[in-house]
């Protein structure tokens, strides 16, 4: 004989189901780690002059097991030291630049290794403009520095055409980007 289905008998499936579904997601969870002090550096020319703009406001955010990055930079951080360009960086609220790629090694070691040299690929947007990036980088380990493991340095060329960059955004802009990476087991 079966019974209808009823709302307990439905509601001990679903809770079978619910409690499988998490153990599965748990054994696959991602291992992600964010700063808000990464140090990005951006030359460019103005007027046959050498600028480099800075700021240690990028926002980070590193997937340890995938060894994807999202990088966010608030313009309006961005200091220069020449005041006409510093007024048009400081008007820029609201106008993020956004950098998303893929590391060229298979994960970020945290345990000590050798210096890795590696390429990356990815894309920076701002508004409704994306550009594709290539670029080199390397993964220190470093030792005895608390809650910090490595120091991963990425560097890149882009065109800035159709970026909203004020005065630095003509030319080729070299882009170098310098970020701690957490120890994992430090970090909870």
């Amino acid at each position: 004989m079966k019974f209808p289905e009823t709302p307990l008998r439905f509601g001990k499936k679903m809770l079978v189901v619910l409690l499988a579904g998490m153990m599965c997601s748990t054994s696959m969870a991602q291992t992600l780690f964010g700063s808000m002090n990464g140090v990005i550096s951006i030359a460019g020319d103005i007027n046959g002059t050498a600028v480099t703009a800075s700021s240690k406001e990028l926002q980070i955010t590193l997937d340890y097991d995938y060894a994807i990055f999202e990088m966010r930079l608030p313009l309006n951080s961005l200091y220069s030291g020449i005041s006409f360009l510093d007024s048009e960086f400081a008007e820029m609220k609201e106008n993020d630049l956004l950098i998303q790629g893929q590391l060229g090694v298979h994960y970020i070691n945290t345990n000590q290794h050798p210096k890795q040299h590696f390429v990356f690929s990815g894309k920076l947007k701002q508004l409704n403009k994306t550009i594709d990036l290539k670029g080199t980088g390397h993964l220190e380990h470093v030792d005895g520095v608390g809650k910090f493991a490595c120091l991963l340095g990425l560097t890149f060329e882009v065109d800035p055409e159709g970026l909203q960059l004020g005065s630095l955004g003509y030319g080729k802009l070299n882009v170098q980007i310098r970020q701690t990476v957490l120890n994992p087991l430090d970090s909870e």
